[in-house]
């Protein structure tokens, strides 16, 4: 069973999954990485005449600096959240499953329903309220530029 949107949280969930894959799509250096993936030991030299398919990473289209102005602003917002909304938003921008909500939070799929879509209408007012580039008329979400 598909649970819709009306066509403005349609939008204001679409700019967050742009925001996400914009995140997920920026290129990690190794200082940007988490401490987890770091060391304190010098890189090594992997010289190696064989080389599997498997360990290789094909990195994808980098984001326009437009879509990293668009995903600075959208995260500015989403910060300013309370804490609660802004975890379910950004789990479901990210595509975590409905299924693995409920079982974090020990709640219903439709109360986080519930949630999602009043946390999306906070975000959006917000959204238009504090953001000089994008402006609501008329219920639906539209940037100026």
């Amino acid at each position: 069973m598909k649970i819709g949107f009306t066509d403005r949280e349609s939008q204001l969930f679409q700019q967050l999954k742009e925001a996400a894959w914009t995140l997920q799509s920026l290129p990690a250096d190794p200082r940007s990485r988490p401490g987890g993936l770091r060391s304190a030991w010098p890189e090594m030299s992997r010289k190696s005449a064989v080389i599997h398919g498997g360990t290789r990473r094909n990195s994808g289209p980098r984001p326009a600096p437009k879509a990293i102005d668009e995903m600075d602003h959208v995260l500015d917002q989403l910060a300013r959240m309370v804490p609660g909304e802004r975890q379910i938003l950004w789990a479901r921008a990210n595509g975590i499953k409905w299924s693995r909500l409920v079982q974090f939070t020990g709640r219903s799929r439709s109360s986080l329903h519930r949630d999602l879509k009043r946390a999306l209408s906070n975000f959006g007012t917000n959204l238009g309220a504090n953001l000089g580039g994008i402006t609501v008329e008329t219920g639906i979400v539209k940037k100026t530029y």
